[in-house]
């Protein structure tokens, strides 16, 4: 059976760990399990996306498509673009919006969420560990969120 033959790939160990990652930080940042109701895959198949245990379940690119767009910020798109030597702008400004103070303090707290995290890491003398690790991915991936709709917003179309 065609199945059981295991032909090489393209993505190294170190991609494929970092798309399972973005994916599980993405579906959580989505309301984790909730977001089964946006989409056609039940929630035992979004936790294999993210899983490390499940090296072969990804996410179908409709599933993709509707997470990254749920979560307002090409997430797991743009962390493929990376992977492949590229990097995702937004093709336009939404015309009718302005920037206010809202986005400012959501970019703020996102960032500082960040700062505080990592700050109270390092200064604690512990070398950091996978739980340290994913925390700082998962505080990382929602400031990425946040400045991703700011650049949408404004309509950034350099990097």
């Amino acid at each position: 059976m065609i199945d059981d033959i295991k032909l090489p790939r393209l993505a190294d160990h170190a991609e494929i760990t970092r798309l399972k990652s973005v994916t599980e930080q993405a579906i959580k940042l989505s309301g984790g399990t909730q977001f089964e109701t946006r989409t056609r895959v039940r929630k035992s198949a979004l936790s294999k996306y993210g899983s490390a245990s499940e090296p072969d379940a990804f996410l179908p690119l409709d599933v993709l498509l509707e997470l990254d767009r749920h979560n307002g910020a090409p997430l797991v798109t743009s962390a493929v673009a990376g992977m492949l030597g590229y990097r995702l702008v937004p093709a336009e400004a939404i015309e009718e919006a302005q920037l206010n103070l809202e986005d400012v303090q959501a970019i703020a707290k996102e960032t500082g969420d960040v700062v505080n995290l990592l700050l109270g890491l390092l200064t604690s003398g512990k070398r950091l560990d996978a739980a340290d690790r994913h925390r700082i991915l998962r505080e990382v991936t929602e400031a990425k969120a946040t400045l991703y709709g700011l650049a949408a917003k404004i309509g950034c179309s350099h990097g």
